[in-house]
């Protein structure tokens, strides 16, 4: 079996994730993230490579993506600027791993 080779280093995580599909939202769960795109599974809902998704881990940050792959519940994603990957890396990372001391307000 010939190994993959990617553009970009993958992040693995196993978070609940926000996202809508054709103007309903889903959830779904985020299994890996990299710079350029990320994978999610989610259930229930039949999509194909080129449609158009918006992924949104919170309420105040929502990222457009396009799909570039699907196998079974599982898809591909390719944002639509590679900045997306590194703040959702970002935001996840802080989420599962808060900086000690790093609360919020008092």
């Amino acid at each position: 079996m010939a190994s993959e080779r990617r553009k970009y280093p993958r992040s693995e995580l196993a978070v609940e994730i926000d996202c809508r599909l054709r103007g309903v939202t889903h959830r779904g769960k985020l299994t890996n993230v990299s710079q350029e795109g990320c994978c999610i599974e989610v259930k229930g809902e039949a999509v194909l490579p080129g449609d158009r998704v918006v992924l949104a881990p919170s309420k105040l940050l929502v990222l457009p993506a396009t799909v570039a792959w699907t196998d079974g519940v599982k898809m591909g994603l390719t944002f639509a600027s590679p900045m997306i990957g590194t703040m959702l890396d970002q935001f996840f990372t802080h989420q599962l791993h808060p900086e000690p001391g790093l609360t919020g307000p008092v």
